[in-house]
């Protein structure tokens, strides 16, 4: 059975929870539950600033295929895919809509090929789980703090946490449809995601996501907060 540490480190108001730490991030969880026996190609149609193909392409090296809209310039995800060993696929009139057909047309009579589904969404479970021994460890919070990409990391901690703990989410992207909750906030980040938060920190933590969760987070949170850092 493959064991995810958590590591929890004090800075300054926070509690953060150190993910960044792990091989390909939160989303790393993941990984053994999407491996399949006979299956040596495992595709998903991302978008060009999600995160969970970072986790793919770290986790699985060159087994990971990443479909992704075509650019100009590759954005700097695609550039980490292909330096752990990931085949990306760049797609002309990129919508996601478009990449996922493309991406399920790649896989169409291959059985060694696995389409996974964008975001993860089927293993909030995981995270949920995953979010139950952090507050195992840390006791009550009164507040979690996480930025929202695909909506899998923030609707997973929503099925661990009590009704008495608060959590905000930023939205860093596109907006947020998942499920609401009394205790969920969502606070949308002022800038676009390409925009790269100047913040310095001494630890990883990814500019164009949880970086702008921690700007607001120093600025807001009280009590017993603790902030996911995902990579």
């Amino acid at each position: 059975m493959v064991k995810f540490p958590i590591v929890l480190e004090k800075y300054k108001n926070l509690i953060i929870l150190r993910d960044d730490m792990l091989k390909g991030g939160t989303k790393s969880i993941f990984i053994p539950d999407i491996l399949e026996r006979g299956v040596d190609e495992y595709v998903y149609a991302s978008p060009v600033e999600g995160g969970f193909q970072l986790a793919l392409s770290e986790c699985l090296g060159e087994k990971a295929t990443i479909f992704v809209a075509k650019r100009a310039t590759p954005f700097i995800n695609q550039v980490i895919d292909r330096h752990y060993g990931a085949k990306v696929v760049q797609v002309p009139y990129g919508y996601l809509s478009n990449v996922t057909s493309k991406a399920k047309k790649y896989c169409e009579g291959r059985p060694n090929r696995k389409l996974i589904e964008w975001g993860g969404a089927s293993y909030i479970d995981l995270i949920t789980q995953r979010a139950k021994q952090v507050l195992k460890k840390t006791g009550h919070l009164n507040e979690i703090w996480c930025a929202i990409g695909s909506g899998t990391l923030v609707q997973g901690i929503m099925g661990a946490v009590p009704p008495s703990t608060q959590v905000y989410g930023i939205q860093v992207g596109a907006a947020y449809k998942g499920a609401k909750y009394p205790n969920l906030h969502v606070i949308v980040y002022p800038k676009p995601f390409k925009y790269e938060s100047k913040l310095d920190l001494p630890f990883q933590s990814n500019r164009n996501y949880d970086r702008k969760v921690l700007e607001i987070a120093l600025e807001r949170a009280t009590g017993k907060a603790l902030m996911w850092n995902v990579f």
